[in-house]
């Protein structure tokens, strides 16, 4: 066998092959195990568990209603949804269809949804009537004005709500619908389901710019979710907490590779860490993803001695520099083996992890090795593109089936994005390490200092061991004298920083030119929620430390 099983006696493999879809997937899986479990989470008010057979029946109903109110395939249609079933079947009634999904994060607000809708035609946007308070209404009405702003002639998409329609929606677009009065008039029977339609958008974090958008076709997908079930070791029966929003790519990546290997979803709508926790234990979870702040949240919430003898892989994402700790806990408190991973919009998540059985101290690290032959990488030196010795770091290149022809409608980024010789330039620096490639950090957030050049995390990693810290992140500002280090930290409660003493300290035990300018205290780090985690948004202490060594000159 060449993968885990899916139904009753087909592999993998050959499932994948014979399939021309995700839809088709859908269809084929579910003959051969129509009772498999596939999701738990909220449908409407209600929770409930989803086998194939019902998430095929549920998809097939769906792209019947949007076929009626007039979605037609080659079309565009928004799910704006937290994680829950009608999302999934969004997803597979759209690829009945022959209709690609664009993922929009519910924290999305009318910046991000208008340049979305300035971006991509819209034909629908299904989204909730009610979710935690969050006005999707007022913020359309916000978007659609604005586009209005720059094209009069602008028409608002469909809207369709999981609930009832709310009573000013119809201000915004005359064509408003209920997702229940959509599923209950029929079952779509043909479908237009083929490999290489568009399946899904997806943005990038939009942290530095405005959002850009990401496409992947179906075949791609399937490929990638077979791929990713292998790297993660994914059995029938096994089952993820689908915390991470499903309009991104690291969690809808890895949904779909334990939906595909033979697993589910655990379906969770917003993130709360208590609750997490308590669901590892009470669904007997075995696979969990997500940046290194959330994993370390959750596990910090399960209770000391408490068991979890189901849980044994995961990927982490190491967005806030605890990523080595989160894996050594992890591997202590449960045998369960987390590996950093690397990935990102254009080249799908999980596009590299660290194998399950390889060094903890390796699976602490970003980067891995490629889940798929048909991945190829290089590392380019930042300045002149020419090749580098392993070992030495420089630009992370990519080719194949995982990356993105270009990003939709956006000429400007597209010439920045790919070398002459057609390899995508991801922008991150790391080196060819185990088989395999470290990630060390954006390529912008690299420091070339007195002519060496220098990761931030190298400078963090030796001052985070001082316990008077709790965080610290560095960057690196350009000045008339060359580029200099500048660190901030957050202290460890009750503590404060000695910045003379941290400084003398560094001055005796690394290299002098990694000793940053300054380290000051910060209560906070400015942050950017994205669909993948959050992140620091390190412009804005870029921007900081430039105002404070004006200051001081």
């Amino acid at each position: 066998m060449t993968g885990p099983l899916v139904g009753k006696d087909r592999d993998l493999q050959e499932l994948i092959a014979s399939s021309t879809g995700l839809f088709t997937w859908l269809v084929q899986a579910a003959a051969d195990c129509p009772d498999r479990l596939v999701a738990q989470g909220r449908e409407g008010d209600v929770d409930v568990d989803v086998t194939l057979a019902q998430l095929e029946a549920k998809s097939r109903k769906l792209a019947h209603g949007l076929r009626s109110i007039g979605v037609l395939s080659g079309s565009t249609v928004a799910v704006w949804l937290p994680n829950r079933v009608e999302w999934l079947v969004s997803q597979f009634a759209c690829s009945a269809l022959g209709v690609t999904v664009l993922g929009l994060n519910t924290r999305y607000r009318s910046h991000e949804v208008s340049h979305l809708l300035g971006s991509v035609a819209l034909s629908a946007i299904i989204l909730p009537s009610e979710f935690l308070g969050i006005d999707f209404v007022g913020t359309l009405d916000e978007a659609v004005r604005s586009q209005r702003q720059v094209d009069r002639a602008y028409a608002a998409p469909r809207l369709v709500f999981l609930g009832e329609v709310p009573t000013d929606a119809l201000a915004v677009s005359p064509n408003c619908f209920r997702y229940g009065d959509l599923t209950a008039t029929g079952s779509l029977d043909e479908t237009a389901d083929t490999g290489p339609t568009l399946s899904n958008l997806f943005t990038t974090s939009g942290s530095t710019s405005a959002p850009k958008v990401a496409g992947h076709d179906q075949r791609s997908i399937l490929r990638h979710a077979a791929a990713g079930s292998r790297a993660l070791g994914v059995q029938t029966g096994d089952r993820i907490l689908a915390v991470l929003p499903l309009c991104g790519v690291f969690g809808f990546n890895a949904v779909m590779s334990l939906l595909v290997g033979g697993g589910s979803a655990l379906l969770v709508e917003s993130f709360d860490a208590a609750l997490s926790a308590r669901f590892l234990e009470e669904f007997g979870v075995t696979h969990v993803v997500g940046g290194d702040e959330m994993l370390g949240a959750i596990f910090s919430k399960v209770p000391p001695g408490t068991e979890l003898p189901r849980l044994r892989r995961g990927g982490i994402a190491n967005f806030a520099g605890h990523a080595k700790e989160v894996v050594a806990e992890a591997q202590e408190r449960w045998d369960a083996s987390i590996s950093g991973v690397y990935g990102s919009s254009e080249l799908f998540a999980l596009s590299a992890i660290w194998p399950a059985k390889a060094d903890v101290v390796l699976r602490g690290l970003g980067g891995g090795r490629v889940v798929d032959p048909g991945i190829l990488f290089r590392i380019r030196d930042l300045d002149t593109d020419e090749p580098v010795a392993d070992g030495e770091p420089g630009e992370l290149q990519f080719r194949g089936y995982n990356v993105i022809e270009s990003y939709l409608n956006n000429s400007r980024a597209n010439e920045k994005a790919f070398t002459n010789d057609g390899w995508f330039k991801t922008g991150d620096l790391g080196f060819v390490a185990h088989g395999g490639f470290v990630y060390q950090c954006r390529a912008r957030e690299a420091m070339r200092l007195h002519g060496f050049l220098v990761e931030p995390g190298e400078i963090e990693e030796f001052f985070s061991l001082d316990p008077s810290i709790a965080e610290v992140h560095v960057v690196g500002v350009d000045t008339d004298a060359g580029t200099k280090a500048f660190a901030f930290a957050r202290p460890t409660p009750g503590r404060s920083i000695d910045e003379v003493a941290l400084l003398t300290r560094a001055r005796q035990q690394i290299a002098s030119f990694k000793v940053p300018e300054r380290i000051v205290a910060i209560d906070e780090f400015p942050t950017t929620a994205g669909t993948n985690g959050t992140k620091v948004r390190f412009e804005e202490l870029r921007d900081l430390a430039r105002v404070l060594l004006t200051s001081s000159s």
